[in-house]
């Protein structure tokens, strides 16, 4: 799915107070930034980089950065920032030919993450996607997936979105089907949080050798290497 995001409210959502949102974020950038070997010695390629929440960090753990984005306005900040760090290159590209879209570039020991629920809110096939960034993470590399939880929507979820209500729209609780994570917010936007049985779908799917799984209160993070 789409969304017609409004860059500038989707930067604000850094600065939320949502406890949820801060603890996920948090874990998230901790995780990455402490948790890979030598990362000096990878390329580090963000599927769905978005404006490049993470590309401040990324750039300094990384030999190289591959920010990889579809959607037209946060390619324009993207670039914008990606001019500040001279080791990250910005590609346009679709993450359902993501091996295509890379294949003029050195992934030699890649490390493949798609951060923040970005497969619950795709622009075609989450599972397609997937396949794409394990067909880059074979090549001696790593594969970071993080994800909301179906588990965590009622809880956690319906307070994050009303504290980012500015750029999703409140929530819909009529339309919102918790019991199969499917979230709706009042302007339509949509997000897809994972069942425990998709998650396991997916772990299996990635084979490789499994480093971590991260489960917190609404989120879970995957770390597998080949």
């Amino acid at each position: 799915m789409s969304n017609d995001w409004k860059v500038d409210e989707y930067i604000k959502t850094e600065n939320t107070s949502n406890p949820f949102l801060q603890e996920y974020t948090k874990v998230e950038l901790d995780y990455i930034t402490n948790k890979i070997e030598n990362s000096k010695e990878k390329t580090f390629i963000d599927v769905g980089a978005g404006y490049g929440r993470v590309i401040p960090k990324l750039s300094k753990i990384a030999k190289k950065v591959l920010a990889v984005e579809i959607d037209k306005q946060m390619l324009y900040k993207l670039k914008e920032k990606a001019l500040q760090y001279q080791n990250v290159s910005v590609i346009e590209g679709d993450a359902q030919g993501l091996s295509s879209s890379l294949k003029d570039f050195n992934t030699d020991k890649p490390v493949v993450l798609c951060l923040q629920n970005s497969l619950g809110t795709p622009y075609g096939d989450s599972y397609r996607i997937i396949s794409e960034m394990v067909k880059l993470a074979r090549n001696n590399g790593e594969l970071i997936i993080s994800l909301f939880t179906q588990e965590g929507l009622k809880d956690c979820g319906i307070s994050i979105y009303d504290s980012i209500s500015g750029l999703t729209g409140k929530p819909d609780l009529e339309k919102t089907d918790f019991v199969n994570g499917n979230f709706v917010s009042k302007t339509g936007y949509k997000s897809h949080w994972w069942k425990p049985e998709e998650r396991e779908k997916i772990l299996k799917m990635v084979g490789g050798f499994l480093v971590a799984e991260i489960k917190g209160k609404c989120f879970y993070i995957l770390h597998v290497k080949y």
